[in-house]
C-alpha cells in the first residue's frame, strides 16, 4: 500500500502505458480529499511475475468505507495476461484488519473494458448501471441542434474564455447555485476548501460563459497530456437564459480547447438518473454519438453492509 507522495506511485501509473492509465489513479485527485475531507489515499500495488496491477483508494475519515476519487477507480493492470485474484485477496486481507466494512467502485468508464476482464480473475462481475457520454474529438458527431443553438449564443453576443484559476469563487457560487438549483445529493457537492485544493493541484481549465457583462455558465475541465481523456466533471449556470443555447455553446468550446492541447477524448458523463431519455445524459448526446457504459460493484468486508449504504449513491 502506497503512500501519497511515493514516488513509487508514480513511476507504477506512469508504466502503465498511454491507454491504460487515466486522471484518476493520478494522486493529485486525492489531495482535496486529504485536504479537505480528512480522508486518506493509498494505492494499492500487487506485483507478480506477469506483471502488476494498480488500484488507488481513499478512505473515509471514519475508517469505515473505500471510496474512489470523484467516485472512479477499480483495478488496472499493466498487461493484458494478469490475474487479478492475489490483488483482490490481499486487498480483502488489508482492508479487514484495518477495519473497513467497505468498498463501492465505479470503474474508470474508458477503462472498463479491460477492468472487466481483469476483475473476472477474482470471479467479481460489476453491475452495469447507466450509460455516459465521451467526445472522440478526432471524429465528433454533432448534433445538429445542438450545433445550431451554440451559434444562436453566439450570434447574440455571448462569449466564452478561459479564466484564471483566481477566479474560482465565481465559479464556486455558480456551482452551489446550481446543485440548489437541481437539489442534487450530498455527494455532489464540494467545499470552497475542496475546490482550492483542486486547482492548486490538479490546475484545471475554467471556462466561462459571459452575456452582456454577467457570467451565465462556467465549466473546470481536469486534463493532464500524461492522460488520453480530459473531464468535463463540473459545471454550473445561473440559468437566466436558458433557451439561448450558451450551454451548447460552452460544451462546444470545450471541446475545441482539449483538442488544441493535444488530447484526443473528452468526457462529458451521464445523466442524473439512470434512464435513457434522461434529460441531462441527452443534452449530452447532442455533442457525440459514442457512449460508455459505467459499471459499478461492491465489496463487503467484515460484516454485512446496511441498506441504503454506499450503494444507494448516485455515482458517476
Amino acid at each position: 500500500m502506497l503512500n501519497i507522495g511515493d514516488t513509487e506511485w508514480v513511476s507504477s501509473v506512469m508504466g502503465l502505458g498511454p491507454n491504460r492509465r487515466d486522471l484518476h489513479f493520478d494522486q493529485r485527485m486525492c489531495a482535496s480529499y486529504i485536504a479537505a475531507d480528512k480522508y486518506k489515499a493509498f494505492l494499492a500495488l500487487t506485483t507478480n511475475q506477469d506483471g502488476y496491477i494498480v488500484e488507488p483508494i481513499l478512505s473515509t475519515p471514519e475508517g469505515d468505507c473505500i471510496k474512489n476519487p470523484y467516485n472512479f477507480g477499480g483495478p488496472m493492470g499493466s498487461v493484458d495476461l494478469i490475474s487479478s485474484r492475489e490483488h483482490t485477496e490481499s486487498l480483502r486481507e488489508w482492508a479487514e484488519k484495518h477495519g473497513f466494512k467497505s468498498k463501492y467502485t465505479t470503474l474508470v468508464p474508458f477503462l472498463a473494458k479491460e477492468q472487466l476482464r481483469l476483475l473476472s480473475s477474482s470471479g467479481i462481475t460489476p453491475e452495469l448501471r447507466k450509460d455516459s457520454v465521451i467526445v472522440d474529438l478526432n471524429n465528433q458527431k454533432v448534433r445538429g441542434t445542438s450545433r445550431r443553438l451554440a451559434n444562436k449564443a453566439q450570434a447574440a453576443g455571448v462569449t466564452i474564455k478561459n479564466y484564471s484559476l483566481d477566479n474560482i469563487n465565481q465559479f464556486i457560487d455558480m456551482y452551489n447555485f446550481t446543485m440548489d438549483r437541481v437539489e442534487a445529493k450530498d455527494h455532489w457537492r464540494f467545499s470552497p476548501k475542496w475546490f482550492e485544493v483542486f486547482v492548486r493541484f490538479v490546475n484545471p481549465c475554467l471556462m466561462m460563459a459571459e452575456f452582456n457583462g454577467k457570467i451565465e455558465s462556467g465549466c473546470l475541465i481536469a486534463y493532464s497530456h500524461q492522460y488520453p481523456v480530459a473531464y468535463y466533471h463540473f459545471a454550473g449556470s445561473y440559468n437566466r437564459l436558458n433557451t439561448m443555447g450558451i450551454n451548447h455553446m460552452l460544451v462546444l468550446a470545450a471541446c475545441e480547447f482539449i483538442k488544441k492541447v493535444g488530447i484526443r477524448y473528452l468526457y462529458l458523463g451521464g445523466g442524473i438518473t439512470d434512464k435513457s431519455e434522461d434529460p441531462l445524459l441527452m443534452f449530452k448526446r447532442g455533442f457525440s454519438r459514442d457512449l460508455e457504459p459505467v459499471y459499478v460493484y461492491q465489496t463487503v468486508y467484515n460484516q454485512i453492509v446496511t441498506e441504503n449504504a454506499e450503494s444507494t449513491e448516485n455515482i458517476e
